[in-house]
């Protein structure tokens, strides 16, 4: 039996979802890394206390993904009063469709594309606003220490030219923190 030839709007959503894994194969180990590495040079945090908030996130990602009718970013608003943005942009989660359930949005295959091409724009705040949810519920971080937390992120960031293998390899030797990505793990 001969297989069906793939429409064009299928291949271009077949390339949107793989960008923004890939996306998220950045993201993750660069936020994680950078918070693992802060959380020990300037909190004095262990391994183990560490990996318990990274840990904790995974509950929070199936939370999340088990009804898909919430964003990451609009779950952490909701409880810590926190609207993550991306920078360079004024947008609240509130605004945009592809963030916010509470907007009915038919999924068209045009509006799932460009809901995925959306979404990848937001991913470093999805990932943020999961460790941050984590780092809320297990440690009781509010608005003020995460607010520190993210200006030291920031900082190792910069520091390791946001170059995620080198982040994640700092991320074992200073913290005692075994991060993997499917981009970076050596095969």
């Amino acid at each position: 039996m001969k297989k069906r030839k793939k429409t064009a709007m299928e291949i271009a959503i077949e390339k949107a979802e793989r960008e923004l894994d890939r996306e998220l194969n950045i993201q993750t180990p660069l936020i994680y890394g950078s918070a693992a590495i802060a959380l020990r040079r300037f909190w004095g945090w262990g391994t183990k206390r560490i990996q318990k908030v990274f840990d904790r996130t995974q509950d929070i990602w199936e939370e999340c993904s088990s009804t898909n009718a919430k964003s990451m970013i609009q779950m952490l608003d909701e409880q810590t009063g926190i609207d993550l943005r991306i920078p360079g942009s004024n947008r609240s989660w509130k605004e945009l469709a592809f963030l916010n359930a509470d907007i009915n949005m038919r999924l068209s295959p045009e509006r799932w594309l460009y809901m995925r091409k959306q979404q990848i724009r937001w991913t470093n705040a999805q990932v943020r606003a999961c460790l941050f949810l984590s780092l809320n519920r297990a440690e009781g971080f509010g608005g003020v220490r995460i607010q520190r937390l993210t200006e030291q992120m920031d900082a190792v960031q910069q520091e390791y030219s946001c170059n995620v293998p080198e982040i994640i390899k700092a991320c074992k030797e200073i913290a005692g923190v075994q991060l993997h990505s499917a981009l970076f793990d050596k095969k």
